[in-house]
């Protein structure tokens, strides 16, 4: 089904469409079906919700609002490309490769979202959030998801992102800085204060590919994990973590300048 006039489309009961829904015009609401996928492409000032799917994508879309569906059991749940300004929340986001992904996305809310067991194949890593990938994804707001059982939790390349409040959990890829709860894989100025990163491969890391400084990494618990937090960049501030009963180590420095102060470390190894 192709919308390509502005219009409002609510199902009662949410019955199934056959196929993919298509929107490639402005201020749309599509409410309350099962079908496909769904996909905004050129459009903005749309509204997504309440849908039943394998998966939802923006291309080039924005200030549009995507919210209480549920996307599972497919590669990607949620794709943003080249779109910027929209919300996401509130999503399930489940036992796909990827539950939310932002490739060229900037300035968007993801927050409240569900991504647990996305393991699949068929994509290069699997995750439950990863804001940037292939192309970087900056300034954007993350905050109180909950990402498990993946091999990284929330995977970031991007600059200026602030990723707070959230839960990540049991994201157990093989043990190395690419895995694990918060993974910084590239970039700089991003701020991660409040997180909880529990047995993890590692809970924390900071630097993953490249380079990635002037990072401020605040007020998180990181326990029970394989590493606590981890550091291969420059000029990087942690301060007030609380990180225990780590196995390999609390906190691991492998760049120069960084800031460390009022940590609490306690029975790492």
């Amino acid at each position: 089904m192709l919308l390509n006039k502005s219009l409002t489309l609510i199902g009662e009961g949410q019955p199934t469409i056959g196929g993919s829904i298509g929107i490639t015009v402005d201020n749309c609401t599509v409410q309350g079906f099962q079908c496909f996928g769904i996909s905004l492409t050129n459009s903005s000032n749309s509204e997504i919700s309440n849908i039943r799917c394998g998966e939802i994508w923006l291309m080039n879309s924005s200030n549009s609002e995507i919210y209480n569906n549920s996307c599972e059991n497919y590669i990607v749940g949620i794709y943003l490309f080249n779109s910027s300004n929209n919300r996401i929340a509130d999503n399930i986001c489940n036992d796909a490769g990827i539950g939310i992904l932002l490739i060229n996305s900037h300035s968007n809310i993801v927050s409240n979202n569900t991504c647990s067991n996305n393991t699949r194949e068929g994509v290069e890593m699997n995750g439950g959030m990863f804001i940037g990938f292939e192309g970087p994804s900056n300034n954007n707001t993350v905050e109180n998801n909950t990402c498990e059982f993946s091999n990284v939790g929330i995977g970031i390349v991007g600059s200026d992102n602030t990723i707070r409040n959230n839960i990540c959990k049991h994201n157990m890829g093989v043990p190395s800085s690419r895995s694990g709860g918060i993974v910084l894989f590239a970039f700089h100025n991003n701020t991660i204060t409040n997180n909880l990163c529990e047995n993890n491969s590692f809970g924390i890391s900071i630097g993953a590919e490249e380079i990635s400084n002037n990072n401020i990494v605040a007020n998180n618990t990181a326990s029970n994990n394989y590493g606590g937090i981890l550091t291969t960049s420059f000029n990087n501030t942690l301060t007030n973590n609380n990180v225990s009963n780590n196995t390999l180590s609390g906190i691991s420095l492998a760049g120069l300048n960084c800031t460390l102060t009022n940590n609490n470390l306690s029975n790492n190894s």
